[in-house]
């Protein structure tokens, strides 16, 4: 039960948006972020995107969660945990 709900949650996020405040000057990258920055991760394009899920990201297949929720992806360091909010 608990792969199939991952799998919903990761398919149909309740939250749109990821949103954060930095709260130190970052890189990204090229790119210099000072401290007070908003920054948006847009859930529904991360949960989807086949480079970190594999190229069968949008099909409905829960197995992909049996070792637990870091083992389903190629990259575990860009799992976004399924239950935090914006």
């Amino acid at each position: 039960m608990a792969m199939i709900l991952y799998k919903v949650l990761r398919l149909y996020p309740h939250n749109q948006f990821f949103n954060r405040t930095l709260q130190k000057d970052m890189e990204l990258r090229n790119l210099s972020l000072p401290t007070g920055v908003k920054v948006t991760l847009p859930i529904i394009l991360h949960h989807q995107d086949a480079d970190i899920w594999g190229n069968d990201a949008l099909e409905f297949k829960p197995e992909m969660f049996s070792k637990g929720v870091s083992k389903a992806t190629k990259r575990p360091s860009c799992v976004l945990p399924i239950w935090m909010g914006s």
